[in-house]
């Protein structure tokens, strides 16, 4: 059971990243609330539709909210591992969500682990 999820329970692809993905986003102080992105949604890119594993928001200094996208991915010393395929898609991903131009509050992120990144004003 998740105390920060939009759900009582969240419900994940793996054991391994994800699970120790959403259970650090659930601990951390910082974080208001986060969900695990349905498989509806979906980012179109040229070799297919590309669906995003989370979203979550926190706050820094009680004056900024940051929403991220992310993507988990497993893989080594804290890199993702990814298909050439998924490279591209993430690419994608984040020529996307640069064009939509939405500001210093979005980030979009591909790791295997959360990792709090303070917010300077």
């Amino acid at each position: 059971m998740a105390s920060k999820s939009l759900y009582n329970y969240v419900v994940y692809d793996s054991a391994g990243v994800e699970r120790s993905f959403a259970e650090a986003l659930d601990k951390q102080d910082e974080v208001l609330v986060f969900a695990k992105l349905p498989s509806s949604f979906k980012i179109d890119t040229p070799l297919g539709s590309y669906n995003p594993d989370w979203a979550y928001v926190e706050e820094a200094a009680g004056e900024h909210r940051v929403y991220f996208v992310t993507e988990t991915k497993s893989g080594k010393n804290g890199e993702p591992a990814l298909r050439d395929a998924e490279k591209i898609k993430v690419d994608c991903a984040k020529k996307h969500f640069a064009a939509l131009d939405l500001g210093d509050d979005f980030h979009y992120n591909v790791r295997t682990t959360y990792q709090y990144e303070a917010v300077k004003a």
